[in-house]
């Protein structure tokens, strides 16, 4: 049975109880609630799986200042395609060292998302405590997310990231236990609805302006999990991210970056 939140109130109603039971360890007040349920709301959950799946995230911005970041968990992100009309994923190989999954629409494949405890240790990620604890979790986990972005986008209305793809450190059921980096890559305002509500909604680069910052935030912040990837892949072409680098050139690294990371 589906749960309509038909009114602001209904969802504030159930946001208290939420905040009363004291299940949701990771919620402060009522408004981190509704924001939750907003957002689950916009992808298709239920006010239950979106307290449950859904994770705010405090990052950092482009010019130092804290934002605001919506995060999906893994579970939530599955359960999206399994029941979407148009979707499907089966599990082709899922071990410690590898997560390979297949992507379906209309029943016609297609195509495969693998992610390796290789590409973990590329990235920089695979010292992490849930890598270390929960290797195949978080092998699914980012097979799952990029199959997303690249083959399933709207099943979700957009782009989403898994809350490690932002620096968190969770457990095996997607729980954020704590978070280790910033990033700088984002950017993120608070915008009024039409009905006067407020709501976050995540920026990413459109322009090569906005692109070449997107990329020179990661090359000035050396905790970030692609700025040594980055960095190889210009000192490797004898190029750089400022002023000489040209927009088509900008365009391409950025291009590059956003596959090899599911970035968007």
């Amino acid at each position: 049975m589906t749960v309509e939140l038909a009114t602001f109130e209904d969802m504030k109603k159930y946001a208290e109880v939420f905040i009363e039971s004291g299940f949701f360890k990771d919620i402060k007040d009522v408004a981190q609630a509704i924001v939750k349920i907003q957002a689950g709301k916009e992808m298709g959950f239920p006010p239950i799986m979106s307290m449950n799946g859904i994770h705010i995230m405090e990052i950092e911005g482009k010019h130092g200042e804290k934002k605001v970041a919506i995060t999906v968990g893994s579970k939530l992100m599955s359960d999206a395609i399994k029941r979407h009309p148009k979707y499907d994923y089966k599990v082709k190989e899922h071990t410690n060292l590898k997560c390979t999954l297949e992507f379906f629409q209309d029943g016609e494949y297609l195509n495969e998302e693998t992610f390796t405890m290789d590409d973990a240790k590329r990235i920089g990620v695979s010292n992490k405590t849930n890598w270390q604890r929960y290797p195949k979790n978080m092998l699914f986990a980012r097979a799952m997310s990029n199959g997303i972005k690249f083959h399933c986008p709207d099943a979700l209305g957009g782009p989403v990231y898994h809350p490690d793809e932002l620096g968190a450190v969770t457990d095996e059921d997607d729980n954020i236990i704590n978070i280790t980096d910033t990033v700088t890559v984002k950017d993120v305002e608070v915008v009024e609805t039409v009905s006067g509500e407020k709501k976050p909604v995540v920026n990413t680069p459109q322009t090569p302006a906005k692109k070449r910052s997107f990329l020179m935030a990661i090359a000035n912040n050396k905790n970030h999990e692609r700025h040594e990837e980055l960095m190889n892949i210009l000192h490797g072409r004898s190029l750089d991210v400022g002023s000489s680098f040209d927009d088509d050139a900008v365009c391409t690294l950025y291009d590059m970056i956003v596959a090899s990371d599911g970035i968007e």
